[in-house]
């Protein structure tokens, strides 16, 4: 699956907008999408960079997301 696909899926399975998955809220249903985000494109071997910036976070939240 392409990055957008999976962001895709991942909005419509959490029931969140797409463009919350790349904003700054903390609300506990759109933070855990934001983390199966992360961990599915982790899975496609991207590496923590990489999925920093797409989801606009440092890669070091992005290890703790992961943790």
């Amino acid at each position: 699956m392409t990055p957008d696909q999976l962001t895709d899926a991942t909005a419509y399975l959490f029931g969140v907008n797409r463009d919350d998955l790349f904003g700054g809220s903390r609300v506990a249903r759109i933070a855990e999408a934001r983390q199966v985000l992360a961990w599915a494109l982790r899975q496609s071997n991207w590496s923590l960079e990489s999925i920093g910036a797409y989801l606009r976070r440092d890669h070091t939240t992005i290890i703790h997301a992961l943790k």
